[in-house]
């Protein structure tokens, strides 16, 4: 996809036009946008609202000026052309069924008005993310054909003050930091995640427990099937027992001889050296 710049909007990051942002007031947020696409951003706004979606100040945001996140290229939130709509319930994920408030009646208003969708995009999903992707002259276009009432009234003809710049680039600072951890800390699960893949298993693993000395731990499967790496001993599995239910965790004692099994519905199976101390399978 071409940048902003190459469709006509001229430099972005690090050079955000600053001065060529207006205030949009509707939907019952505040927002500064490029001037040419806020008869737009307001429309969508008050569309967004009447269709039962309630926006959140504190969590809605559209123009600042910075790169995006992780990358030296310049976010079209530089340019006041993209809009992040409930941030904190509609998340920038791998997760393609992650759970958000975006509705699908929210999704074809803004498309409506020209803008593109990041819940759409092929790999990370961007759920709160709409951005506007014409040029200059495709917006004068849709100003002209969509069903604007009275955006001259709400739309304020004045760029942002220092303060409430900098007060909005340290909000977008603050949220972009968050998700580069999150991306992050998944990162991190992934590879943890790959670690305990095991070819050939009857049942997916589901939990591990580490030695007391560090130098080894164990995996169990769903089935109650217990695999032991390093120096962890083994010291016996329910792999083959008909089980009510499937294994979900595993907890070693602090010897490290011995280790219990958890079942979803609270069966309890101890090895080793690990005391059983009864189960909710006979809680009254």
């Amino acid at each position: 996809m071409s940048s902003a710049a190459d469709r006509g909007w001229g430099s972005g990051w690090p050079n955000g036009q600053a001065d060529k942002q207006v205030r949009v007031v509707a939907g019952g947020v505040k927002v500064n946008v490029r001037r040419e696409v806020a008869p737009l951003f307001e429309w969508a706004l008050r569309e967004t609202a009447k269709v039962g979606y309630q926006l959140k100040q504190e969590q809605t945001g559209a123009y600042v000026n910075r790169p995006i996140g992780g990358t030296r290229t310049a976010s079209n939130h530089s340019w006041g052309l993209a809009i992040d709509l409930n941030w904190q319930e509609n998340p920038f994920t791998r997760d393609a069924n992650a759970k958000r408030t975006i509705t699908p009646a929210v999704v074809a208003v803004w498309k409506r008005a020209g803008f593109s969708w990041g819940g759409d995009w092929s790999g990370k999903k961007d759920f709160m993310h709409f951005e506007f992707v014409g040029t200059p002259g495709d917006a004068a276009t849709l100003v002209a054909r969509l069903p604007l009432t009275a955006h001259a009234a709400t739309t304020k003809e004045e760029p942002m003050t220092a303060a409430e710049r900098k007060e909005v680039e340290a909000l977008r600072s603050a949220l972009f930091e968050d998700r580069k951890v999150i991306e992050n800390l998944k990162g991190m699960l992934e590879r943890v995640e790959s670690r305990f893949t095991v070819p050939g298993l009857a049942a997916p693993v589901v939990d591990a427990a580490v030695t007391p000395s560090g130098g080894g731990y164990w995996l169990v499967a769903a089935d109650g099937g217990v695999f032991n790496r390093g120096d962890a001993g083994f010291h016996g599995s329910l792999a083959g027992t008909k089980l009510e239910a499937a294994v979900c965790g595993i907890e070693a004692t602090e010897t490290g001889r011995g280790y219990t099994l958890f079942a979803a519905d609270g069966g309890v199976f101890p090895f080793g050296d690990a005391v059983f101390h009864g189960t909710a399978l006979t809680a009254g």
